[in-house]
Order: C-alpha cells, then structure tokens, then sequence
C-alpha cells in the first residue's frame, strides 16, 4: 500500500469545450465526477502540469453507451496525462496531444483488457523499441466487467512510466517524445529538444457515461 497522497480537488477541474468537444457534462456529486456523454468526445483538465507523480484514480462504467457512437467508444475512456496545455487547443482538434491510459470496460463476451497506452503525438519506447501503433495492449491482460469500482494508477518518474490496475502493473515504458511529424505536437519541439517531461492531466469518457471519485496525487 503506497500513502502520501493528496487529493485533486473538484474546483479546479475546468472543461475545454471545442467542435468536437461539446458532448459532455461533468458535476461533482458526493465527492465524485460524473461524466454524461451528451454525444461522443471530451475532455475534463486539471488547471495544473505535472512533472513526477503517482497519479490513483477510482472509476466506473455506468448506463449505456450514447446513440451514434463508434462501435469502439463501449465502455471506452481514458486518463490522458503528459497533455498539451489546454489554451493551445485547437477549435477541430478532436484529441490533445497526450498520453493515455486506456480504460475499457468489458462486454461480457469478449477480452477487452484495460490499461494500454495510446500515444497521441507523442512517441514512447517499449522494451526498447519506439511504439509502432496508435494504441500499445498491455503486457498483463485483464478484462474487466459490469459496474464495479476499479483503480488505476500512473506512475512517472524520470522519463520512466508505469500504469497499474487494481495495484498489478500492466504495462511499462519510458522516454516519451514529441512526434516531429505531428503537426500540433511539433510546436512543442523548442530548440531542437522533443523529450516530454511534464503536462497537463485530463479526464476523458469516449462515448460512454463514466464516474470518477478518489482523484488522488503524489508528487515526487
């Protein structure tokens, strides 16, 4: 069990409302964040970068997915962190430029193991090698089903990330850098230097209502 701790607090939660990002209602109920998809995308910043940290984050799926979705927003959302700060947003641009945590919900049927890494704009390597698709799987595969409260931790630390479920890691990577050939994500290249080492933490349902409670940070 890892303590220490401290709490993102509700207040300074702020919606970025864009085209494609004005689907979304987000309300604090008893402590906890609901997200009510109104159509498909959105996403929920914290008015704050992060550098080292060990992010936990308590969520669920609830109620269905919303009419005219892709078939892959079921049960689909996502801790997105390393973001893009929120006033460079483009007004079209339907995803920051981030790393995220992939949360999927299972259906029941099929495997749909949570927690793999999308990297958009942003490249990471895995085993040493850089990432070669959108979306990485996770190393350990858990499917997970029906409405039950899960936990989710991100750990970073020096260029090194880790994500966990239910405290088991699932997958691991390092170096994240931005993509040269992304046309957003080049405007963060300064002098040369692509390496990511901080940003913005957001929260994102794709299509699917979704609670968050129990936001927690450690910063190292």
């Amino acid at each position: 069990m890892i303590t220490g701790y401290q709490k993102l607090t509700a207040i300074n939660w702020v919606k970025i409302l864009a085209i494609l990002f004005v689907l979304k209602m987000a309300f604090l109920v008893s402590g906890m964040i609901s997200m009510i998809v109104l159509k498909m995308f959105g996403a929920l910043y914290y008015n704050k970068k992060f550098t080292n940290y060990r992010l936990k984050v308590e969520y669920r799926f609830v109620g269905d997915t919303t009419h005219g979705a892709p078939s892959w927003g079921y049960r689909d959302g996502g801790i997105q962190y390393h973001c893009q700060p929120p006033s460079t947003l483009e007004l079209n641009q339907p995803f920051p430029v981030c790393l995220e945590y992939n949360l999927l919900g299972g259906n029941g049927k099929d495997e749909r193991p949570s927690g793999e890494i999308c990297a958009n704009g942003i490249y990471v390597e895995i085993n040493g090698k850089r990432n070669s698709s959108y979306c990485t799987p996770p190393t350990v595969k858990r499917t997970l089903n029906g409405d039950q409260w899960i936990t989710a931790e991100i750990d970073v630390h020096d260029g090194k990330i880790r994500q966990f479920i239910n405290e088991e890691e699932v997958i691991q990577f390092e170096n994240p850098r931005y993509d040269s050939t992304n046309t957003i994500a080049k405007k963060f290249i300064i002098g040369g230097n692509d390496a990511v080492k901080e940003g913005y933490i957001s929260l994102q349902s794709n299509s699917n209502p979704m609670d968050f409670r129990k936001i927690e940070i450690m910063e190292y």
